[in-house]
């Protein structure tokens, strides 16, 4: 019972980290992209959002 508490506290802290993340990203992009269209911008958010899922995948990978 002790490792479904635990499983719990680390599937919350996830999210949490996941969300911290997720609005840095937005907020950095939306520093960064400020002169460009929205197109341009939805290409980059894009691949920012491919890059994200490659780098969980590896460490999900790894654990």
């Amino acid at each position: 019972m002790k490792f479904l508490g635990w499983s719990y506290v680390l599937i919350i802290s996830g999210t949490f980290f996941e969300e911290i993340i997720n609005s840095i990203l937005f907020i950095a992009l939306n520093f960064t992209t400020r002169s460009y269209d929205l197109d341009t911008w939805n290409k980059r958010l894009k691949k920012f959002e491919e890059e994200l899922k490659i780098k969980q995948n590896y460490s999900l990978d790894n654990l």
